[in-house]
């Protein structure tokens, strides 16, 4: 996994704080030619503002325990993370989150806007989505989830029409409300996750510099490396690496024997933590 080496994990000891941090910094697992910068996303301050909320997380942990608990999905938790983060970091407002367009009540809905945002003094359309895909080779028709209908080619034609729900004619109605100009949106994605295919050769649009871990058809066939141990991701822990106590991880035999589609390596680093720095996903006929 190639942020192994960055620092960043090796800070943090948050749960929640380390997967916002993934959503802010992460490269995209595919490039959709309008993702917001990074750069743009922590502001000037973001860094230090991260290492305050990893020293006093309850603020954090009681925003997304009143917004998020009638869910334990991912799609949901990396939402409400990233709203928590327009909601209080120093440079962004949060307008208004997963808006729903519809011509009228028991009308089907024509789809929903994850966030409205002001950032600095840029009003944004934002559309979030944190995808894990596998196949044997970088090929985008071929990668997919764990259903097989939840490919990376039919995800982007999704975000791509998401992306341009802020210019529908229904739209309009809400930006009055708010009492701002529907002509000053722009769209931006925030398209984070990781794709697991064997060797180097990567196909348009997957970003070459995005997350990727190993591709396995079985776990046993993952080469173990002396002194590392294991562990089971389950799909809410996805967003970053693992940083663990010895207690909550398995010696490479007994990793082997259990069944899971993700698996983290991890090594101990000086905080006596063991500290993911690789990571596989195991999917039978990708």
């Amino acid at each position: 996994m190639n942020y192994s080496l960055d620092a960043l994990w090796w800070e943090l000891k948050t749960d929640a704080v380390r997967d916002l941090a993934s959503l802010l910094t992460a490269p995209s697992l595919w490039q959709t030619d309008c993702e917001l910068s990074r750069r743009e996303l922590l502001g000037d301050t973001g860094f230090r503002y991260l290492l305050a909320l990893d020293n006093k997380p309850d603020v954090l942990h009681q925003y997304l325990q009143a917004a998020s608990r009638q869910s334990h999905r991912l799609g949901f938790y990396a939402e409400h993370l990233l709203a928590f983060w327009f909601a209080h970091a120093p440079h962004c407002q949060l307008l208004g989150q997963n808006i729903v367009l519809q011509e009228a009540a028991h009308t089907p809905t024509i789809g929903a806007l994850d966030y409205v945002t002001r950032i600095n003094d840029t009003l944004y359309h934002l559309e979030l989505t944190c995808k894990y895909y596998a196949h044997r080779s970088a090929d985008p028709h071929g990668l997919r989830g764990i259903q097989a209908k939840d490919t990376l080619a039919s995800k982007a034609v999704k975000l791509t029409q998401q992306l341009a729900l802020h210019e529908h004619p229904v739209f309009a109605a809400w930006c009055e409300a708010q009492q701002l100009q529907q002509a000053d949106l722009q769209a931006a994605s925030v398209v984070r996750g990781m794709g697991f295919w064997l060797g180097d050769v990567v196909q348009s649009p997957i970003n070459p510099y995005a997350w990727r871990g190993e591709y396995l058809e079985n776990q046993a066939a993952w080469p173990h490396i002396e002194g590392c141990r294991y562990a089971a991701i389950p799909s809410k822990r996805l967003l970053s690496p693992l940083r663990l106590p010895f207690e909550a991880t398995l010696a490479h035999g007994q990793a082997s024997s259990e069944n899971s589609v993700w698996w983290a390596q991890l090594q101990q680093r000086p905080d006596g933590h063991w500290h993911e720095i690789s990571r596989s996903m195991c999917l039978q006929n990708a």
